[in-house]
């Protein structure tokens, strides 16, 4: 016991609360951040108290007791440990009593997630014995989500080439603070910011052809499948900010996500294998548009398309030749 605790006590305190968070995925679940964070601190700190009373044990041990310089260095490491475990605690009670005297909707409370993580980040930088390699891929991506750059309009040039590069699509800068996204020759997009203090915010998304229609942020299209693409554009990019906290990671996403729709008017329905198919909402024949945000790789119908009608000589099957 005594080598595991000269050799790591900030990762032999921190152990259980560790893992259990990585196991539990406490930030994504019901309970809120500050609540996850204050049974974290109080596990972390049981820890503590466990490793003292095993110290006070083997001091009180005629046969077993090691060499008081040895016991020394494990209580100034266990200290600093319990000193970072306080500072923690006040931080997310801060947090929590902030969270409980205001009316905090959805897209602040993803705010208030990255502020967190940020403090949070803070403490565990100035606790160098905690292992990196310990801490669970959800407790990572708070960190990192804590030090991702925001989207500054300075920066919005340099943002669209690396993007551009990356997707492989043309992604220019527009009008001096909107961004021009082109899907090869299915579709052209216009991301439109609003100002947010020192950073821009993403407002609307539009969706045209890429020829014979210009792109505007007031204007929709007159072909009612990039009028679907319009709206299923701003559910996404609303999707991504809540859930990027308004990084960079956004636009990438949101890019990434666009760009998906390449072949939109040869891929098929991956449910019943058709091209087309009539939205009676909207009347209109229109291919498959609606994909997934996260899993963009089977598209489908909107759901106020007639269905196919049935195989007959297929149970659960539709025809092939529907069109």
């Amino acid at each position: 016991i005594l080598v595991r605790l000269v050799g790591c006590p900030g990762q032999l305190v921190l152990r259980s609360w560790l893992s259990d968070a990585g196991r539990g995925q406490r930030m994504a679940s019901s309970g809120s951040p500050a609540e996850t964070a204050v049974n974290a601190v109080a596990r972390a700190r049981k820890e503590v108290n466990n490793i003292r009373a095993i110290m006070a044990r083997l001091e009180e041990s005629a046969t077993q007791a090691p060499p008081p310089s040895a016991l020394n260095a494990v209580k100034d490491r266990i200290n600093q440990q319990d000193r970072a475990l306080i500072e923690a605690e006040l931080l997310v009670e801060k947090t929590k009593d902030r969270l409980r005297s205001a009316a905090i909707g959805r897209q602040s409370e993803g705010s208030d997630i990255a502020e967190l993580a940020k403090r949070t980040n803070d403490v565990m930088a100035a606790t160098p014995t905690i292992d990196e390699t310990m801490v669970p891929p959800r407790l990572r991506s708070a960190k990192e989500l804590a030090s991702a750059p925001q989207i500054g309009k300075e920066k919005l040039p340099v943002l669209a080439a690396e993007i551009s590069t990356r997707s492989q699509l043309q992604v220019e800068v527009i009008h001096g603070d909107a961004l021009k996204v082109v899907v090869g020759d299915t579709l052209q997009a216009g991301i439109w910011f609003e100002t947010d203090g020192s950073r821009l915010r993403p407002e609307v998304v539009t969706v045209c052809a890429v020829h014979g229609e210009r792109l505007d942020r007031f204007r929709v299209s007159k072909y009612v499948v990039f009028q679907v693409l319009t709206e299923r554009s701003n559910a996404a990019l609303r999707h991504f900010w809540e859930r990027e906290s308004g990084t960079q990671m956004v636009l990438s996403k949101l890019i990434e996500w666009l760009g998906a729709h390449r072949n939109l008017f040869r891929d098929r329905n991956a449910g019943d294998n058709r091209l087309l198919a009539f939205d009676s909402a909207r009347g209109a024949f229109i291919p498959p548009c609606v994909r997934g945000f996260d899993d963009h790789r089977n598209p489908q119908h909107p759901r106020s398309c007639i269905p196919a009608a049935p195989d007959k000589n297929r149970t659960g099957t539709t025809s092939q030749g529907a069109v």
